[in-house]
């Protein structure tokens, strides 16, 4: 995704059951940005709590800034941070959110416009193999290694 300057951008969204989620894009500068959602721009309601805003800012996500980015945010630039962030997000997801590979969760995919004639719903469905080797690899430190040096 993040290989050719000239495509334009990507967008992915994994919404939970209880509505929070991490989206990522990936623009034509060879960007990859991961965001976790923050109180900011849900209202009065509460998503995340002091604790689990700390563990977001210990693990090393910039804080959220309100109009500007107001969900906890994270990215890399070419394939350099690339490992940082998906195990960022992979602390995010399952120590801070505490969602569980069993929950329900919705992922929805978009391109900002054409991807190479092609939507990112069929890049994704071209590349199906692909995704499903870095689930699995997303257990093991070493398979993931492994899988981004296949790359």
């Amino acid at each position: 995704m993040i290989t050719d300057p000239s495509k334009d951008a990507l967008v992915a969204v994994a919404e939970f059951s209880d509505g929070r989620y991490v989206q990522f894009r990936c623009s034509p500068d060879r960007v990859l940005v991961a965001e976790v959602l923050s109180n900011l721009n849900i209202g009065e309601a509460v998503a995340l709590s002091s604790d689990a805003e700390a563990a977001l800012r210990m693990a090393g996500w910039n804080e959220p800034i309100q109009w500007v980015a107001p969900n906890w945010w994270t990215e890399a630039k070419a394939t350099d941070g690339l490992l940082e962030l998906v195990w960022k997000t992979k602390h995010a997801v399952l120590n801070v959110l505490a969602e569980r590979p069993e929950n329900l969760v919705e992922l929805r995919t978009w391109s900002w416009s054409i991807y190479g004639g092609m939507t990112f719903d069929d890049l994704c469905r071209s590349n199906r193999h692909y995704f499903r080797e870095a689930l699995a690899a997303f257990e093991d430190e070493n398979a993931v290694l492994g899988w981004l040096a296949e790359e």
